[in-house]
Formats: C-alpha cells, sequence, structure tokens
C-alpha cells in the first residue's frame, strides 16, 4: 500500500479572513475510504533568533490574545507575496526591534501543525541596534536584550512557551551557534 496515496474528492471552504482560510476537504484515504479533513491555510513565516556581538539574545515582549498572556519570543512575522524568506526575517527583526542584520543563516523549514498548510522559515542572526521599531498599528512590542543563560533558564520554566522560539533556540545550540 502506498501511504502518500490520498485522493482530494472536494474542498469546502468554511471560514475565509485576512489570515487564514479553514477547508473542510472530503478526501479517499489509501484504503479507498471516504474520510473528512480540516486544513487550515496559513501565510508562511519566519522567526529569527538575534544575537548582538557581545552575545545578548535580542527578544520580543508582547500580548498574545489567544493565550491571554504575555509572550516573551523572538522576533517572527508573516513573508509577504513574493517575498523571500530570508529579506522577509531581516525585515521583520528590524521592524520589531528596531536592529539591524549583520549576518543572518537558514537554521530550519518546517510544518509547525499537522492541520496546517504553512511553513516557518527558522533564522539565526547576528545584530546592532540601528534605530526605533517600525510597528503595525495593532503591534505592541517591548524589546528585551537577554543573557543566553537567562534564556534557557526562562525556557526550562516554562516562561517562554512560543513554539518557534524554543525550536530556534535548540536548533541553534545543536549548530552551536549560542
Amino acid at each position: 500500500m502506498d501511504i502518500s496515496n490520498w485522493i482530494c474528492i472536494n474542498k469546502n471552504e468554511v471560514f475565509s479572513n485576512n489570515y487564514l482560510r479553514v477547508r473542510n476537504d472530503k478526501v479517499q484515504n489509501p484504503k479507498g475510504k471516504e474520510v473528512e479533513f480540516s486544513v487550515v491555510e496559513s501565510k508562511n513565516f519566519t522567526a529569527t533568533i538575534c544575537m548582538t556581538k557581545d552575545e545578548k539574545i535580542v527578544m520580543i515582549k508582547q500580548y498574545r490574545y489567544p493565550w491571554s498572556s504575555v509572550s516573551i519570543e523572538i522576533p517572527a512575522g508573516l513573508i509577504e507575496p513574493e517575498e523571500d524568506p530570508t529579506l522577509s526575517a531581516k525585515r521583520e527583526v528590524r521592524e520589531e526591534t528596531g536592529y539591524k542584520v549583520l549576518s543572518i543563516e537558514p537554521l530550519l523549514t518546517w510544518h509547525p501543525v499537522a492541520f496546517s498548510s504553512s511553513w516557518g522559515h527558522l533564522y539565526f542572526a547576528i545584530v546592532e541596534k540601528e534605530g526605533n521599531q517600525k510597528l503595525d498599528e495593532n503591534e505592541f512590542i517591548e524589546v528585551l536584550e537577554l543573557s543566553k543563560s537567562e534564556v534557557e533558564k526562562m525556557i526550562q520554566r516554562n516562561v517562554i512557551i512560543h513554539g518557534a522560539t524554543i525550536l530556534g533556540w535548540y536548533v541553534a545550540k545543536t549548530k552551536k551557534l549560542l
């Protein structure tokens, strides 16, 4: 049996806005049985571990409405249509933190959740302070500079709970960038 032999019979959009679409698809699985799958289509995004030349980690602090709490995390954002992910990462770092990217390298590309079609692009960057933030109208972000040990402790104590931040942190450590 070919486990990748899934056939879409029809797609039914049940919700759509500027950020995402939700579909209920009727599909035939590899054994020939018809089943329904819900799919969330959303834009691809970037998230960047940012470190200064003196090895401070630049993080952001913002309120996450769906979580009803403040989150400490790495700069991240949606990739604009036709935008290169690396350029998107640099733009998001500059807009959210006021820091300029001096060098950047890709860490990982992954699907953040199984029911979504989006891709996440993780980066590691060396940054320096350049100016003020350039926030969107609905963004309220504080910038933090933390030591590596502070970030590590915050992850271990569940203070930092943002998935891309935790994934990026440990991938960067594995690659000996931190």
